[in-house]
């Protein structure tokens, strides 16, 4: 957890970018929360089908049914802005 948000904290001071390369070193994968901050960054950056794909992973991961949902709905409005910049 403390790796994740010094990640969160590396976005804000020096972009997101940098953060997407600090992120891939943490190796975890099935964290749910690893997820939802490389779809976060990942659209922030403009990759937003990639954006997608992990917000569906992160909602694939959940235990919670209200937190998935939520995580669906990130993912198809990931999708709309990739269709979007077709």
């Amino acid at each position: 957890v403390v790796r994740l948000n010094r990640v969160v904290a590396v976005a804000e001071l020096d972009g997101a970018q940098v953060a997407l390369r600090d992120l891939g070193r943490l190796g975890l994968d099935g964290y749910t929360p690893f997820h939802v901050v490389r779809a976060e960054l990942l659209g922030r950056v403009g990759r937003w089908r990639d954006a997608a794909a992990e917000w569906t992973r992160a909602a694939e991961l959940s235990s919670n049914a209200p937190e998935a949902r939520h995580l669906r709905s990130r993912a198809a409005d990931a999708s709309e802005r990739a269709a979007a910049r077709r």
